[in-house]
């Protein structure tokens, strides 16, 4: 049995071929579309940031926070920056007597999750271009010309001091919160700075002769304080010697005198001694005179008594001596 390959058509060959590679490409260009739908479903905020959820442009009422979420394709995600953020501007301006200043602002400033969305709903995501630079630019300029140009190139800080207060109370209108601020390259035109530059070589020239003169003042007060003190010193030596003379004289005054006094009490005394002991010599003088007749009669009495006590004796010596002898005797 004879085998038989029918052939197809050269050009049914190639429209075959032609549609296989269409199929492919439909598939990849599906899954492409496929997997571009899926991503767009899903979208991540940066950490520090609010994600603001809008919806064909309409702002949904719901805000996203840092990492990854899900969205629908046709969502739009806005990224608000809550981070501090810095931003400088350079200004001109005029102070109070219409000298020109310029000056480089510095601003440091941030917004809140919880105001994200309100600020995009009312202002947009540059808010910073839309109301920050011109409430910089109307407080520098309104702030500096309170003060004149010579009160400025020495008060920096408090210009910017008064700047800061100025321009929070614009932005906090906002729910822009302001967190620092400096005033930065402040400059003048070149003849005010001449003539800044002259006063305060003038002033300072001034202030050295004024310096040296109370110096000088100071010098000669002190000297004469000096003097004065030493002065005062010696007057009060001086006094203090007279004093301590004028003392001991009247010690050695008082002493003498006491001395007049203790010898006239000494001497007075002495006589008194004397006359106590001339009337004590008298008195026994008279004693003695009016004892005499006592002794003389007491000297014979006293011979009477020995006489008889004598004889007495005499007797009882002899009596005795008897009857000795007689007892004697009567024995043999």
């Amino acid at each position: 049995m004879a085998m038989f390959t029918k052939r197809r058509p050269l050009g049914e060959a190639g429209t075959a071929k032609s549609g296989g590679s269409g199929r492919t490409l439909g598939i990849i260009l599906g899954v492409a579309l496929i997997a571009i739908l899926v991503m767009s479903c899903f979208t991540r905020v940066p950490t520090g940031n609010t994600g603001i959820v809008t919806t064909f442009g309409k702002v949904e009422n719901y805000t996203l926070d840092a990492g990854m979420h899900f969205k629908l394709p046709w969502q739009k995600i806005v990224k608000m920056d809550n981070r501090v953020q810095k931003q400088s501007i350079d200004l001109m301006c005029f102070s109070s007597d219409i000298q020109e200043v310029s000056m480089t602002y510095t601003i440091n400033y941030q917004i809140s999750k919880a105001d994200a969305m309100t600020i995009y709903s009312t202002i947009g995501i540059n808010y910073y271009e839309t109301v920050v630079i011109p409430c910089i630019t109307e407080s520098v300029k309104t702030v500096t010309a309170r003060y004149t140009a010579e009160e400025l190139v020495g008060m920096r800080s408090e210009l910017a001091s008064a700047i800061e207060v100025d321009l929070s109370a614009k932005l906090i209108k906002y729910n822009i919160e302001l967190v620092s601020t400096s005033v930065e390259n402040m400059d003048f035109t070149d003849v005010f700075t001449e003539a800044v530059e002259a006063k305060q070589v003038a002033a300072q020239n001034k202030l050295t002769a004024q310096t040296r003169a109370e110096q000088e003042v100071i010098e000669a007060e002190a000297a004469a304080k000096v003097q004065v003190i030493q002065a005062q010193a010696d007057a009060d030596a001086m006094l203090a010697k007279a004093q301590a003379e004028a003392e001991a004289a009247a010690r050695a005054k008082e002493a003498e005198k006491q001395a007049k006094e203790d010898a006239k009490a000494a001497q007075a005394a002495e006589r008194e001694r004397r006359a106590e002991e001339r009337r004590q010599e008298q008195e026994r003088r008279a004693a003695e005179r009016a004892a005499r007749p006592t002794r003389q009669q007491k000297t014979i009495v006293d011979k009477v008594i020995d006489n008889t006590i004598n004889t007495a004796a005499r007797t009882i010596g002899t009596q005795i001596v008897r009857g000795i002898f007689g007892t004697l005797f009567k024995g043999k």
